[in-house]
């Protein structure tokens, strides 16, 4: 799993809007602990506008009261757990179905 502010084609976005979003990235290996440690590498960082990620639902868990202290908006691509829904981690948005889809 990868935490990431940014998309793979920022360099050419930025050429082509006079922006200078950048790409960060931190391998959390799917592991809750290690998504923890980036969550607050991120959160620490008020630069940072958005991460996209983490990927697991184990790894949202662990890193959403990181997120949600930080007001860190996070974009979630893959975890489907019920656990996240209900307003738990307000700063999370993801782009796929729940577990009971």
């Amino acid at each position: 799993s990868v935490f990431a502010l940014g998309w793979p084609r920022a360099a050419t976005f930025n050429a082509a809007n006079g922006t200078h979003f950048t790409l960060r990235q931190a391998d959390t290996q799917l592991a809750p602990k290690r998504a923890v440690r980036a969550a607050s590498t991120f959160a620490a960082d008020r630069s940072l506008l958005a991460t996209i990620g983490p990927a697991g639902s184990q790894e949202v868990t662990a890193a959403g009261k990181v997120f949600t202290r930080a007001r860190l908006p996070a974009l979630l691509s893959s975890a489907t757990s019920l656990v996240l829904r209900g307003g738990a981690y307000p700063t999370f948005s993801r782009v796929v179905g729940s577990d009971t889809v």
